[in-house]
């Protein structure tokens, strides 16, 4: 009969552990790159470094990986198939138990198959992931640059569930939507916007849109709204409806017509709050110039 014996934890165990840690890990390293060698040609070679790298978080993530950064990890390797493999990569929602598969897949089967937890939020960050890849893919080419920069800070947002968004300066014309749910704060002061989205994130707070050239302001605007700056743009009428919570109004340089303006005199004036503009990031050029 064999004899097992459990040692107490010495210098030897512990080499043990990092020695059986290791095989796992070259266990997990040889797995991915099978995979990843399986899947190479889905992707563009000018992608094919980032695609990597998605697919090895995705399939051995990090101890302290949330399951949302998993499942975007995933959305955005999805985004970067070439045409033609755009199916290989799916995601199946089962409402009812808030559980999410994501599976990988070639013509002879599946490759891989994880279940993650989710919630509604990150379900509305799958499609904000995807609107963004659609407002690059549609980017006027003078604005391309301008439209990554802003990108890779709009996805950082959806990803860590920020509260803020500062897209400043950047030239854009138009902003993607839907925006990341969460924000209170909102500046896109000194860019090209003719208009907002029409369903801004309801849980905004501030919105500072000074220096642009917006001829219209949505008919609905976030029910939480305290303080709204839309100076030196090209407005010339106003929402019939602004929400209650609203408490500073900024309108300073729009061709509003005297009637408007008289309404809006009157709603600062009843303002007990003064409304302090956003500074322009050091050099930055005024667009207004």
């Amino acid at each position: 009969m064999p004899n097992f014996s459990i040692s107490p934890l010495s210098s030897h165990a512990t080499t043990n552990s990092s020695y059986i840690n290791n095989v796992r890990d070259q266990q997990h390293q040889s797995n991915n790159d099978s995979l990843w060698a399986d899947m190479k040609e889905w992707f563009h070679q000018a992608y094919q470094d980032h695609a990597e790298a998605l697919l090895r978080d995705f399939c051995q993530p990090a101890e302290n990986t949330s399951q949302r950064e998993r499942f975007l990890d995933f959305i955005q390797l999805k985004l970067l198939l070439s045409p033609g493999y755009q199916h290989n990569l799916s995601t199946e929602h089962m409402l009812n138990s808030g559980q999410t598969t994501c599976t990988i897949a070639s013509n002879n089967g599946t490759l891989v198959s994880v279940m993650l937890a989710l919630n509604e939020d990150d379900y509305q960050a799958e499609k904000g992931l995807t609107a963004i890849d659609r407002w690059l893919c549609d980017s006027p080419h003078k604005e391309v640059d301008s439209r990554h920069n802003a990108a890779g800070t709009i996805w950082n947002c959806w990803r860590n569930n920020s509260t803020s968004l500062d897209l400043s300066d950047l030239g854009l014309t138009t902003l993607p939507e839907p925006l990341p749910q969460n924000l209170q704060m909102l500046n896109v002061n000194n860019n090209s916007l003719t208009t907002l989205p029409e369903s801004l994130p309801q849980s905004l707070q501030i919105i500072s849109v000074e220096g642009n050239r917006l001829t219209m302001l949505p008919e609905s605007l976030p029910l939480n709204l305290q303080t709204l700056n839309v100076s030196y743009n090209s407005l010339t009428t106003l929402p019939d409806t602004r929400p209650q919570s609203l408490k500073t109004l900024n309108v300073k340089n729009n061709p509003l017509t005297t009637q408007r303006r008289e309404l809006t005199m009157t709603s600062e004036r009843r303002s007990s709050h003064t409304f302090k503009p956003y500074q322009r990031r050091p050099g930055a050029r005024d667009i207004r110039q």
